[in-house]
């Protein structure tokens, strides 16, 4: 294996360790899915481990990941190694990798992290530039590209001589790429990669689905990522091409290939836009945009669906006329929390 090769498959190993930090972190940890990346290779238990110890210099949670610890310092410290700047772990047989107490300290260690930091604390130390809610943004990027952030969108850069990479730590943004052949331009998202093809495309997470929408050019899709594939290698991708979309799953390919919303990038213009929607969709739409929560509380099974236009600076004015246009009521708790019903 190549040099470069050799890095290409460290950095998405690397990517899906801190991945999976955050993940953990989050209000629904996939504690099974994690077990199974980590036992699937001896070096994403090693990248996990060194991210773990990083965290846990943080003062503040010391405690809480004193019980999880890998490996004793003298152990650990026997199997570091350096290769340039880059940290890694040399880390004994699958068996001994993660000892069942230290597996329990881990446990609360991530649980630590999303309830004391709360989990978009977690994602924006991990990011280079975010998007607060309600406040989408547009960010020039090193190599002349720009990436538009939607609402609470939280994004880490990594450039390198051969290649770009951005990856969506939650939310959604829309890139405008500058053309390179020689340092393709990918976004990672839940254990996805897209790769622009000379093209304008926006990713948006929800949870554990990614959806990837394609307005200008050509996109490369892969998902799950092959830890041991190069950037170029797209051959067994999905190539979107201008107004088609596609969705995928955390560890699951690509589903059917669709047309993309026309009205997908809306948002840049400050509206927020509900298309054929249920009314729990529409309001759980409108709640990306709006600091605190808005719980929809009313029984409407025949409801006809929604669509609407909303100004991102009206929303409170937006959610109380989409709510009388159904026939409902909003209750405003404080001005974080609002009951539709």
């Amino acid at each position: 294996m190549s040099l470069s090769s050799e890095s290409d498959c460290q950095d998405a190993v690397d990517d899906a360790a801190q991945d999976w930090m955050l993940q953990l972190a989050s209000t629904e940890p996939d504690w099974a899915g994690f077990q199974q990346w980590r036992d699937a290779d001896a070096r994403h238990a090693a990248a996990f481990d060194e991210l773990h110890i990083l965290w846990s210099q943080i003062t503040a949670l010391k405690p809480a990941f004193a019980s999880a610890e890998p490996f004793g310092r003298e152990r650990r410290d026997a199997h570091r190694t350096r290769a340039g700047s880059r940290r890694s772990w040399r880390i004994p047989a699958p068996s001994s990798w993660i000892p069942k107490p230290a597996w329990a300290g881990l446990v609360a260690a991530c649980l630590i992290l999303g309830v004391v930091l709360g989990p978009r604390t977690v994602q924006d130390i991990s990011a280079d530039h975010v998007a607060a809610i309600g406040a989408p943004a547009r960010v020039e990027l090193a190599d002349g590209s720009a990436a538009w952030l939607n609402t609470d969108t939280a994004i880490a850069v990594r450039y390198r001589a051969d290649r770009r990479e951005v990856r969506l730590l939650r939310g959604e943004a829309r890139f405008e790429v500058v053309g390179d052949p020689s340092r393709p331009f990918s976004v990672r998202a839940a254990g996805g990669r897209a790769t622009a093809l000379g093209t304008v495309f926006t990713v948006r997470r929800d949870g554990a689905e990614t959806l990837v929408s394609v307005s200008e050019g050509r996109v490369a899709l892969r998902s799950p990522v092959n830890a041991a594939s190069s950037v170029s290698g797209e051959t067994d991708a999905v190539i979107l091409t201008a107004g088609e979309a596609v969705r995928y799953r955390t560890g699951h390919a690509p589903g059917p290939v669709m047309a993309a919303a026309p009205s997908q990038d809306i948002w840049r213009r400050g509206v927020i836009a509900i298309d054929d929607r249920t009314l729990a969709d529409a309001f759980a739409e409108m709640d990306r945009y709006r600091p605190g929560r808005i719980l929809f509380l009313a029984d409407v099974p025949d409801a006809p669906s929604v669509t609407a236009r909303i100004a991102i600076d009206e929303i409170e004015s937006g959610l109380d006329a989409l709510a009388a246009a159904e026939g409902l009521q909003v209750t405003r708790i404080s001005n974080r929390l609002a009951l539709v019903r």
